[in-house]
C-alpha cells in the first residue's frame, strides 16, 4: 500500500536533485541502468548490463543508502517507491531512450550463456523490442526476431497468451520486407505461433489476417497445416460450422482422402463393415496394434475429428 501511494511533487523533486548530485558519474549511470529494470531485479541480470567498462554494481549500496533502493534478500533489490524509479529513469535523455535499452539488452544477450537463454529471455527481448528501430542490418532485425520468437514460445507453454501475442507480433514486425524468400522457416513459425495465441486470446480478426498470409506465402501443404487446422478452429468456435465442414473437406482432398459433402449409401455400408470389424476386436487388441507414423494420415485424422465437431452440430447425422 505504501508503495502504491503518491509521492508529494516536492518529494520527487528533492530526490531528483539527490540524483543528480551522485558525485560519481558512474553512480548515475547504475542508477539508470536500474531504473530500466523496472520495479524489481536482482543482482545476477544487473550485472550483466555492462554498458561501461566499471562494474555497475559496486554502487548498488550506495544507491541503497542513499534510500533510493532496498536489497529485500540476497541479491534482490525493489524500488523505494515506483516514482522513485521513474525519476531515475527520468534522467535519461528522452531521445538516447530507445537506444539505452538496446545497449542493455544487446549487453545481457552478450553475456548469458547459451544454455541459460530461454531462463533469461523475457529479460532481454523488451530491451531489444524498445530499441528496435535502432536495429539496421537484416541481420541483426532477424537475430531480433528469433529472441521474440523464443520469448513467445516460454509464455505461451505457461498459459501467458497476452504476452506471448506480443512477442510474436513484434517478431514480425522485426521481419524484413523479403523474410518470406530469405527468412522462410523464422516467418512461418512466427505467424504459426501468432496464428494460435490470436485463438487463445479471441483476437480473429487478427488470425484470419495472419492465415491469409500464410496460405498464400506457404510453399507446401504441411506448412499450411497448421493455419488451415487454427482456421478451422474459429469457424467452429464462432458458429460458422458449414464453413468449417467445408474447409476440412478441401484439406482431407489435398491430403489424399476425398470425401462426399453429404452422407450416401456407400459411406454406410462401409461404416457397417467397419463397425463389424472393430466388433470382433478387445480395446487391448488395438492398442497392440502398430502406431500410425504416416504424417499425412495423422493429419488426416486430426481434420476428420475437426470435421466430426463441426458436424455434431449442423449435420448430426454425419457426426
Amino acid at each position: 500500500k505504501i508503495r502504491m501511494t503518491e509521492i508529494p511533487p516536492d518529494v520527487v523533486k528533492y530526490l531528483t536533485i539527490q540524483m543528480s548530485k551522485l558525485y560519481q558519474n558512474n553512480a548515475q549511470v547504475a542508477l539508470k541502468v536500474a531504473a530500466c529494470f523496472g520495479t524489481e531485479f536482482d543482482l545476477v541480470t544487473f550485472k550483466k548490463a555492462k554498458v561501461t567498462g566499471v562494474a555497475l554494481e559496486q554502487f548498488l549500496p550506495t544507491l541503497s543508502s542513499s534510500g533510493f533502493l532496498s536489497e529485500t534478500s540476497p541479491g534482490k533489490f525493489q524500488w523505494a517507491h515506483d516514482q522513485v524509479r521513474q525519476a531515475a529513469y527520468d534522467l535519461i535523455p528522452p531521445q538516447k531512450r530507445k537506444m539505452f535499452h538496446l545497449l542493455i539488452g544487446t549487453r545481457l544477450l552478450m553475456y548469458t550463456p547459451e544454455e541459460q537463454l530461454e531462463e533469461c529471455i523475457f529479460d532481454i527481448v523488451p530491451h531489444m523490442a524498445l530499441g528496435h528501430e535502432y536495429l539496421t542490418s537484416e541481420s541483426q532485425k532477424c537475430e531480433v526476431a528469433e529472441l521474440s520468437l523464443l520469448a513467445g514460445k516460454r509464455a505461451y507453454r505457461s498459459l501467458s497468451y497476452p504476452s506471448a501475442v506480443n512477442y510474436f507480433n513484434s517478431g514480425i514486425n522485426m521481419l524484413p520486407a523479403s523474410c518470406w524468400e530469405r527468412q522462410y522457416k523464422l516467418s512461418l513459425n512466427l505467424h504459426d505461433m501468432a496464428i494460435k495465441t490470436a485463438y487463445c486470446v479471441g483476437n480473429f480478426s487478427q488470425l484470419c489476417t495472419l492465415v491469409s498470409t500464410v496460405l498464400s506465402k506457404g510453399k507446401t501443404l504441411e506448412d499450411k497445416l497448421d493455419a488451415h487446422n487454427s482456421q478451422v478452429r474459429y469457424l467452429n468456435s464462432t458458429g460458422q460450422c458449414e464453413g468449417a465442414i467445408s474447409q476440412c473437406l478441401v484439406v482431407l482432398e489435398e491430403l489424399g482422402e476425398k470425401f462426399p459433402q453429404d452422407l450416401t449409401d456407400e459411406i454406410e455400408v462401409e461404416y457397417m463393415h467397419v463397425k463389424g470389424l472393430l466388433a470382433t476386436r478387445t480395446s487391448n487388441d488395438i492398442l497392440q496394434l502398430p502406431v500410425m507414423g504416416d504424417d499425412r494420415k495423422l493429419a488426416a485424422m486430426e481434420f476428420l475429428s475437426l470435421t466430426q465437431a463441426a458436424c455434431s452440430n449442423t449435420r448430426p447425422q454425419l457426426g
